[in-house]
């Protein structure tokens, strides 16, 4: 018991908490609003949250250079460490497509139903494809640069092995004089 306890307080468990709870949010107020008497999560401070939780974490990931395939399986980690996966974002993602849906396809058919504010359901999703794709792009570049730097660094080597040989042929040749 004291091990999960250790465990539990030195991973940062409370941040994929936090981003579990923004995702809830966007799930009362995309999804659950416009069918049931309930009130709404407040949307400019839901939507700030989740700019900063993403800004925050995809910045994390540039520099730890961490892509989504680090994700997949941690090698690198201490046996017993599980990573964290950032299943929220894809979440909200999927909170903010049914709030689309909800407004897009569900509500001209039914006049009385609420519909999610637009303004609120776009913004959303432009802070999650805003920040997720500068993230991406970012790595993208990150990815050709290395694979130029190496590719240049291999053709300066086989360059070097080349002219060595071509040397070698020379000097023995000239022995061989």
């Amino acid at each position: 018991m004291k091990d999960f306890f250790k465990k539990f307080w030195h991973y940062r468990y409370w941040v994929n908490a936090i981003g579990w709870a923004v995702a809830l949010g966007f799930f009362i107020n995309a999804v659950l609003w416009p069918y049931l008497p309930i009130g709404q999560v407040e949307w400019s401070m839901l939507l700030s949250v989740l700019g900063v939780m993403l800004t925050i974490s995809g910045a994390r990931d540039v520099g730890l250079q961490r892509t989504h395939d680090s994700f997949e399986e941690n090698e690198d980690a201490p046996d017993g460490q599980k990573v964290i996966r950032r299943r929220w974002i894809t979440a909200t993602g999927w909170f903010l497509a049914l709030g689309f849906i909800n407004n897009c396809v569900v509500a001209p058919f039914y006049p009385a139903l609420k519909t999610v504010d637009w303004w609120q359901l776009l913004t959303g999703l432009g802070i999650l494809l805003g920040i997720s794709g500068t993230r991406d792009v970012i790595f993208y570049r990150y990815q050709q640069k290395v694979g130029e730097m190496s590719g240049g660094l291999i053709q300066v080597n086989d360059v070097a092995e080349v002219e060595k040989k071509d040397d070698d042929e020379d000097w023995m040749q000239h022995e061989e004089i």
